[in-house]
């Protein structure tokens, strides 16, 4: 799609062209001729810079389409993503809350057990995860070289 930068560059460089022709086909007449061929050299180029200047103009109002097509794809896609991740919060804290209805009265009843299952738990996972954490990163295959 032209603008009208586009457009009114490509008739001036089609009417600079016309007239640097006639310059030519009045060069027996020389200063006249080489005066309106230099003029219609002028206004070709002239012309050119004002088409150029339109189709950048063109590619820029493309380029912000594009720029805005996918800021929107993106603000939809974060939106979902927030409804989601909220949606698996409110799981995450209704289960919590089960689970605390469901121990509570155990600890009330009887804390000094509770509290010696919950050092043990803490005590077995300590040492699963110091023992990934320190494993050997030994490797058995030869280095080629």
């Amino acid at each position: 799609m032209a603008n009208s930068n586009e457009i009114n560059g490509g008739a001036a460089q089609a009417a600079g062209k016309v007239e640097r022709a006639a310059g030519r086909a009045l060069k027996s007449v020389a200063d006249k001729g080489a005066e309106l061929q230099a003029d219609g050299a002028e206004r070709e180029i002239d012309g050119a810079v004002q088409k150029t200047t339109g189709k950048v103009q063109d590619v820029a109002a493309h380029v912000r389409d594009a720029v805005a097509k996918v800021s929107d794809h993106a603000t939809h896609t974060i939106g979902k993503i927030t409804e989601r991740a909220q949606g698996l919060y409110s799981q995450a804290a209704d289960q919590a809350r089960k689970a605390n209805d469901q121990v509570a009265p155990f600890v009330r009843e009887r804390p000094y057990p509770a509290l010696a299952i919950a050092g043990a738990a803490g005590f077995v996972l300590g040492v699963i995860l110091v023992g990934a954490l320190a494993a050997p990163s030994t490797s058995y295959m030869r280095r080629r070289g």
